[in-house]
């Protein structure tokens, strides 16, 4: 118990290899309470940017694989709650950027409080519903 207390107060306290760094640097210059974490064969960053949190994946050799940002509910763009009107209450909107294309993640509460996640593109078209 102690070791997963100390990972969630110090991250996991990895060094990530400077090419993950420069690439980082270069892509999120004015980010701020940076943790780096592996994750199998990628290298993780947690952290925020004008008060937005962040989870950028890195290949081992540097390469910016995706980002995702915690969205606030009014900058879900028009397209997408558009498409969700009607669907119940949006809890939750995830931006997901892979550099080919950008996608929204939402968690939509109906009147019974059940929850649905909701994959839809960036011009709003539905491409997964799940229960959850």
């Amino acid at each position: 118990m102690e070791d997963f207390s100390k990972r969630i107060i110090d991250g996991n306290g990895i060094i990530p290899p400077e090419k993950c760094l420069k690439v980082f640097m270069d892509n999120f210059p004015d980010a701020l309470n940076i943790d780096w974490f592996n994750k199998g064969d990628l290298i993780e960053a947690v952290f925020y940017k004008e008060q937005i949190e962040y989870i950028a994946d890195f290949s081992r050799e540097g390469s910016l694989i995706e980002y995702k940002m915690f969205l606030p509910l009014d900058y879900l763009p028009g397209p997408i709650r558009a498409e969700l009107t009607g669907t119940g209450e949006i809890m939750n909107v995830v931006l997901i950027n892979n550099g080919s294309s950008i996608k929204y993640e939402c968690i939509i509460r109906d009147l019974l409080f059940n929850r649905t996640l909701f994959l839809i593109t960036g011009l709003g078209r539905v491409i997964e519903e799940r229960n959850l």
